[in-house]
């Protein structure tokens, strides 16, 4: 480690340097007892505060290992995630698939495995293509975003993502793409629809203004604050949720969430709660699970 090999650099430089210390050299040099009781109260106090940082280096140490840990576990070269979309919303909910290239991890450098030296690969199926997030600061908690919304996808959801990888990016490879503008009162707009405002050219109108969405926003599955929220039975929202996109998830009122795979098949998670329990043990609910002999699965 080299954080411990420069503490005892360091801790050595102080013991050979007690002789040279304002302390030591008022002592008379006749007074030799004093000058040996001198040295050894300070190679002590040197001593005791070498082990306190040794302790803490190696807490340190500990802990960092730890946090990287859970992203070497969590992350397999090739496999399929959940990387939040581009978005103008902070706290947007959509998606885009990306699929795990690797850590960068340079053995030559002072400290290899510091969380800032650690880089972590991934390819996106939208317009950014590649990004490269170092596991500290603001990027370690983009990395956590992944991580937590990929908890969904199972096993052979990840593994299988990179077979379609063609499927999955061929929206963002072609040479236009649909987007949405918002128009009309730009000023309530803005209230409602979190986007960028452009100028755009229309047929026969002339340059008018609008609010630009995200790559993934879109009518049918969107987080705009004026369509959001509605109150209606699971029924009558069948289509709704049948017309999600890949990658999309939708939230009831009762903290449900459905969300949509690659595969085109669902998701369905929801608190282990009283409220919860006629839902998933609900017989009509459980035959239409892939595992309907054993039921809803229990996720810690």
């Amino acid at each position: 480690n080299s954080d411990l090999k420069d503490l005892e650099t360091k801790y050595l430089e102080l013991q050979a340097g007690i002789i040279s210390e304002k302390g030591y050299q008022k002592i008379p040099v006749f007074d030799k007892a004093s000058q040996q009781d001198y040295i050894a109260e300070r190679t002590e106090e040197i001593q005791e505060g070498k082990q306190a940082e040794i302790t803490k280096t190696k807490t340190q140490s500990e802990n960092r290992k730890r946090y990287l840990n859970n992203f070497f576990k969590f992350f397999k070269i090739g496999h399929g995630y959940f990387y939040p979309a581009v978005s103008f919303e902070t706290d947007s909910s959509d998606n885009s698939y990306c699929v795990f290239l690797g850590f960068d991890i340079n053995p030559k450098r002072k400290n290899p495995y510091a969380p800032s030296s650690v880089k972590l690969r991934f390819a996106i199926s939208d317009s950014r293509k590649y990004i490269v997030l170092p596991a500290s600061g603001d990027t370690a908690k983009e990395i956590e975003r992944v991580m937590s919304r990929s908890m969904q996808l199972t096993t052979g959801q990840k593994e299988s993502l990179i077979e379609r990888w063609d499927e999955a990016i061929k929206d963002f490879t072609a040479d236009r793409q649909i987007r949405y503008i918002v128009t009309g009162n730009i000023l309530q707009g803005s209230a409602d629809f979190s986007g960028k405002l452009v100028s755009f050219t229309t047929k026969g109108r002339g340059v008018q203004k609008g609010i630009l969405m995200s790559e993934a926003w879109s009518p049918d599955n969107n987080d705009n604050k004026a369509d959001n929220y509605v109150v209606a039975p699971i029924a009558k929202l069948q289509k709704h949720i049948m017309s999600l996109r890949n990658g999309a998830t939708i939230a009831t009122e009762n903290r449900i969430t459905i969300a949509r795979h690659y595969d085109g098949t669902f998701k369905v998670i929801m608190p282990k709660t009283k409220t919860h329990i006629p839902i998933y043990t609900d017989k009509e609910v459980v035959k239409l699970l892939v595992n309907n002999r054993d039921g809803f699965e229990m996720v810690s």
